[in-house]
C-alpha cells in the first residue's frame, strides 16, 4: 500500500478527482516502526521465507523518489504511553 500512494494521488489528481497532490495514509501504531525505517534507508527490503515460491521485495521507497513530503501525527494518548510504544519499536524514534 505504502508504493502505491505516489501512482493512486497522480491518477486521482490527473482525473480531477483532487485539487492538490496531497492526502493522508491512516494506519495502525504497529507499521510506524517499519514504514519508518523504510524512509531513513530510502529503500523497502522485504524478504520471502525459506523454501516458499515467492520473491523477495527490494524497491527505493516511491514517495521520495517522487519527491513526497511524508509527516507521522501520532495521538498524544498513544505518544505518552512509554510501554505502548516500547511494544511498537517506537520509543526512540525522534
Amino acid at each position: 500500500m505504502l508504493q502505491n500512494i505516489p501512482g493512486v494521488i497522480d491518477s486521482e489528481y490527473g482525473a480531477g478527482r483532487i485539487k492538490n497532490k496531497k492526502a493522508i495514509f491512516t494506519i495502525g501504531l504497529s507499521h510506524i516502526s517499519g514504514i519508518i525505517k523504510y524512509l531513513k534507508q530510502n529503500k523497502i527490503e522485504i524478504y520471502s521465507p525459506a523454501f516458499t515460491q515467492y520473491d523477495d521485495y527490494l524497491s527505493g521507497v516511491k514517495l521520495l523518489e517522487n519527491d513526497f513530503g511524508v509527516t507521522i501525527i501520532i495521538p498524544r494518548t498513544l505518544a505518552d504511553n512509554r510501554e505502548l510504544l516500547k511494544l511498537t519499536r517506537l520509543e526512540d524514534v525522534h
